[in-house]
């Protein structure tokens, strides 16, 4: 073998540890002996690195080097167990990696840095530079629980403001050397129900602290693993919880808050940041950005040691500034003469009010002007209020336009979710009560939207559409507007909401039998539903949400269009349900009441059972109204439902009975009225077999007591689980397990996905609750069930703790002659093959 040979050789040994130490580095939660792996193949590599050196320097090194580099050798067996360790390494990796992203998902939703680039990308380089060098910012930079509070007037641009501040402290904690710091920020946003929340704010803050730690935090792990394959939320005071346990950590951790006016749950944000201030155990640095509201201002009072109001001459310095650079750049504004861009400047400098969103919307007033004396003409009487901005960008809207900008505004007002260009396109394009297969009068552009509502409207980098500002929205709702130029704009919420429920069942309807048989006579192949029809998705999934949000006073309007939506003889009816009830093709249809129940329109609801109806009609996958009712935690249709004679024991649909619905959705105030008009707790069938187990298997022990005391029968066979005492040993119920088993539960009683509650216990890992189970007489050598045996459930989720208790009774069982026999353990090439079932 020549020394090239040779020193190629070692070069792939090297290439090959190097790797595997990559791969180490990534594992989190590495053990001692992983971290020494990393330290002897460190030295090894370092040894390798001197080998290629001396290689072909001199004859008796490369004698020796050769016998080293034999298919026998030392350096072939080093090559081939190193690859073996990558392989193992690096497919442990891949399934850590996929279940840290699927947690992640699991958690949160929202994507704040969406809204950060957002916010980014409406910056002016240069502005915002002289809060970052102010005395209030660097004491609270570096002091320790300090609460910083930033308020401004509307469009004094606190968001923007807000998103330099998070680059400047996500640069320092990027940075920080001696510890690590944590950069956790997020925007509440009036767009976006779903961004306005506590609930979204304190996942998006948990799944920060998961992506910038270097080590993936083993409480998520833990709560994802017990909540998520329940189907349960974790709730709120959970979250809460596992936020400030991540807290606990050396270094620095800053939270910054954007424009807690918009957040719909301000109590639970002072709560919060009175809790992180006042605690021993962990600690933060807290900004919070916001209009100054007395609400606000009263739950920050006695919290705030500093704050900071963005007023004054800084702000219209960095005012200035924008405007010379939108002069500069504009391709309108930059072409007009020198002088003229000066008059423009002095004069939006004079009546901005320390405004950028003032300032942006009289820079584009200014754009349509084509001559100097019409640019005079708007400088003289340039509006000083964001109101009266806004009211003359809707009286320039021309005639033949209006009723489109109306009807845009109206939308994106009052939508229950965002909606893309497209699906606003086609709302605008809709006449109530005509088919959009026989006339929709859809503009030649979609674009031409964003054109006719001018700067009142923005679009996303998801490529939504959105008011551009919160106080388009306040100026559109208010009384002020009824008294102006522009009152015809005038937004009223339950005529908005009536008008998109008119158009969404108007959308809907348009698909009954005649019309579809001359859509696919004259479509082609190519041109789906969806493609052709983008305001299906959201007209199926959304309406409801807008009919339950009508006074009583408007429900007679809509009421026709939905019985006739829920009218099975419609072919309008099986498409709806095509479309937003993908999976339960299995099951039959059910009777309009049944949608309406389970929709929680009461209104329609008491019409339907006031024409005689049956009220115990079957069908649909929950099986009868009332179930359908129970499981969405309608309690007033539940109680109407009650009233008209529903059987609160009826056996039907998905979950059997509506007790057992009530159990699986966690709904108090349903459940006790269940059981006051006599739900029977014992009944046995659906997917949990009765209402103990589904409590225990979604996590509800508190139900589970009560159902007890209440002398629910505990040895049940029934349902997914089986027993209810295998359903509280997977999911570490050990409360309600000691109950159950000091109540006489059977621990052998065989059946459902794990046939017994110890294998149930070994597949969650469960040390206690085995512990429990084997006191009480549970036979570790019971065969059958999902994984096969409790040792192998064990085995199949890697829980050695849970292994090496049943593999020490399995020894004590060796000892009885009564009990020869011992499970095989499960090979490690099929270790992790069990799937968990669906929930």
């Amino acid at each position: 073998m020549d020394p090239l040979s040779i020193t190629t050789g070692i070069f792939a040994l090297l290439h090959v540890s190097r790797k595997v130490i990559d791969i180490i580095s990534t594992i989190a939660n590495a053990s001692a002996e992983i971290r020494c792996l990393v330290v002897e193949i460190t030295t090894t590599r370092a040894l390798l690195s001197s080998i290629v050196d001396i290689a072909g320097v001199d004859e008796t090194w490369n004698k020796s080097l050769r016998e080293l580099m034999t298919d026998d050798g030392p350096m072939r067996m080093l090559d081939t167990l190193l690859s073996k360790l990558e392989q193992r390494l690096g497919r442990e990796v891949r399934i850590k990696v996929s279940e840290q992203r699927m947690a992640l998902e699991w958690l949160s939703t929202v994507d704040a840095a969406e809204c950060h680039h957002s916010a980014r990308a409406k910056h002016e380089q240069g502005t915002g530079e002289w809060l970052l060098e102010s005395e209030d910012f660097r004491l609270w930079l570096t002091g320790t629980r300090e609460i910083m509070w930033l308020y401004g007037i509307p469009g004094a641009g606190k968001t923007v403001h807000c998103s330099t501040i998070i680059e400047h402290v996500q640069r320092i904690c990027k940075n920080h050397e001696q510890s690590v710091s944590l950069c956790i920020y997020y925007y509440f946003d009036f767009k976006d129900r779903k961004r306005q929340t506590f609930d979204g704010f304190i996942r998006s803050a948990i799944a920060q602290v998961c992506q910038q730690s270097t080590v993936f935090p083993r409480e998520v792990m833990n709560l994802y693993a017990d909540k998520s394959k329940k189907g349960q939320d974790p709730g709120q005071a959970t979250l809460v919880e596992t936020l400030l346990m991540l807290l606990r950590q050396p270094g620095k951790t800053y939270i910054i808050l954007d424009a807690l006016d918009e957040c719909l749950a301000q109590n639970e944000i002072f709560d919060l940041i009175l809790r992180i201030k006042e605690g021993t155990t962990w600690s933060a640095n807290i900004m919070v950005t916001s209009r100054m509201e007395r609400q606000i201002q009263t739950g920050l009072q006695d919290m705030v040691t500093r704050s900071i109001p963005l007023r004054g001459p800084q702000v219209d310095e960095d005012i200035q500034t924008l405007v010379r650079h939108v002069l500069k750049s504009d391709p309108v504004l930059s072409k007009r003469p020198i002088q003229m861009k000066k008059e423009m400047e002095h004069a939006i400098m004079d009546g901005a009010s320390g405004m950028f969103r003032l300032a942006a919307c009289q820079l584009d007033s200014l754009r349509s002007c084509l001559s100097p004396s019409a640019v005079r003409k708007t400088l003289q009487c340039l509006p000083q209020t964001l109101d009266e901005i806004y009211e003359r960008i809707l009286c320039r809207i021309d005639n033949e336009s209006r009723s489109i900008a109306f009807t845009a505004l109206q939308f994106l007002t009052s939508s229950s979710r965002p909606v893309n260009l497209d699906e606003l396109s086609e709302m605008v394009a809709i006449k109530p009560g005509v088919s959009v297969l026989v006339e929709i009068d859809r503009l030649f552009d979609p674009a031409d939207i964003l054109a006719v509502c001018s700067s009142l409207v923005s679009t996303s980098m998801a490529s939504l559409v959105q008011l551009s500002h919160y106080s388009v929205r306040e100026c559109l709702t208010s009384e002020r507007i009824c008294k102006g130029p522009a009152s015809h704009f005038a937004i009223k919420e339950s005529e908005a909401h009536l008008a998109i429920a008119q158009r969404c069942l108007t959308y809907l309807l348009s698909f009954d039998q005649s019309a579809l048989s001359d859509y696919f006579h004259e479509a082609s192949v190519d041109d789906p539903f969806e493609t052709s029809y983008p305001l299906l998705a959201y007209s199926a999934s959304e309406w409801h949400a807008h009919v339950r949000l009508l006074p009583s006073e408007y429900q007679d309007k809509i009421e026709p269009m939905i019985l006739r939506l829920l009218d099975q003889d419609n072919l309008a009816f099986h498409h709806w349900l095509s479309i937003s009830r993908r999976g339960e093709d299995e099951y039959s249809p059910g009777s309009p009441l049944y949608y309406a129940a389970e929709l929680g329109l009461s209104s329609m609801v008491r019409k339907i059972l006031d024409s005689g109806v049956d009220v115990n009609s079957v069908g649909g996958m929950y099986g009868s109204p009332l179930a359908g009712a129970t499981l969405k935690g309608h309690i007033e249709v539940v109680r109407m439902l009650l009233e008209h004679g529903a059987d609160v024991n009826i056996r039907a649909g998905l979950y059997h009975t509506p007790l057992q619905a009530a159990c699986v959705e966690q709904r108090l105030d349903v459940l006790n009225l269940l059981l006051f008009h006599g739900a029977d707790i014992d009944i046995a069938g659906g997917y949990y077999g009765c209402a103990l187990q589904a409590a225990a298997a979604r996590g509800w022990p508190e139900a589970a007591f009560h159902l007890i005391k209440l002398g629910a029968d505990i040895n049940v066979m029934a349902g997914q689980f089986g027993t209810c005492l295998q359903a509280a040993s997977r999911y570490c119920h050990e409360e309600l397990v000691m109950e159950l088993l000091e109540k006489g539960a059977d621990p052998n009683a065989a059946g459902g996905y794990y046939n017994t509650a110890l294998q149930a216990a070994a597949r969650g890992g469960h040390t206690e609750i085995i512990h429990m189970l084997l006191e009480r007489g549970a036979d570790v050598h019971m065969e059958g069930g999902f994984c096969g045996n409790a040792l192998r459930a064990a085995q199949s989720q890697q829980n050695y703790a849970a292994i090496r208790i049943l593999e020490a009774q399995l020894l004590l069982d060796v000892a009885d002659k009564s009990l020869p026999r011992r499970l095989k353990r499960l090979p490690e090439e099929t270790v992790g093959d069990c799937e968990e079932p669906p929930l």
